[in-house]
């Protein structure tokens, strides 16, 4: 049971992990995309 306590812990830790750099990534994205457009108009 602790075995298994301990795998669903670190499971979360990764999937916060990953979650937060995905969303860093698209929120730099559209930042981006937001300036080509308005650089566009």
């Amino acid at each position: 049971m602790q075995c298994y306590i301990q795998f669903m812990t670190c499971y979360l830790m990764i999937s916060v992990h990953i979650t937060s750099s995905v969303y860093m990534i698209l929120s730099s994205c559209s930042i981006y995309i937001n300036e080509i457009v308005s650089s566009h108009n």
